[in-house]
């Protein structure tokens, strides 16, 4: 089987001057990961370090590394019209509120699921790692059909190991097992 090679673009706050670093990192997760805009904790010492990747059918497979700071999707921001899902995973707790609702912790290693369609915002409150997948909403809803119910999901550390489990199974035992954990 051959190798297909994608892409991989990266963003280091170091190789961008000061001034220039905040629209950088706004440019460059509007175009590949998911549009938002960051207010870091401390604007003198901002060290953002970011990767992604694009592959085929819209899927945006990414990593970055912060200083502390809020994020957000702001109802302007909504107007890109997005309308997918990220699967992110952050190595340390934070905080996320979503459409405007009171903020919910998140504990480090969690999982959450956000619909991209919706408002949202996080704070960081000390330099994390993330991981970031964004999800086709058309094809995680035909795999998962109640996913629209809701705007956001956090998933526990520990059941994650099960979930990716039953991204293995058939695809009706998938959709009703995930289906009734939403």
């Amino acid at each position: 089987m051959a190798a297909i090679s994608f892409p991989l673009m990266r963003l280091r706050s170091e190789d961008v001057p000061r001034p220039d670093r905040l629209s950088f990192v706004h440019d460059f997760v509007a175009r590949h990961v998911g549009g938002m805009e960051f207010r870091p904790a401390d604007s003198d010492h901002v060290m953002i370090d970011l990767e992604a990747m694009l592959l085929p059918g819209a899927l945006t497979v990414g990593r970055g590394i912060y200083t502390p700071m809020h994020g957000a999707r702001t109802p302007y921001l909504l107007q890109d019209g997005r309308d997918h899902y990220l699967l992110t995973y952050h190595t340390e707790d934070h905080e996320i509120s979503i459409d405007g609702k009171a903020p919910i912790k998140v504990a480090a290693g969690d999982a959450i699921v956000t619909s991209e369609a919706i408002a949202s915002q996080f704070w960081l409150g000390k330099q994390t790692s993330v991981e970031v997948v964004s999800l086709d909403r058309r094809l995680l809803a035909a795999l998962v059909p109640r996913i629209e119910l809701e705007a956001s999901y956090v998933i526990s550390r520990a059941c994650i190991p099960a979930a990716l489990c039953l991204l293995h199974t058939s695809p009706t035992a998938k959709s009703a097992s995930l289906a009734q954990s939403g």
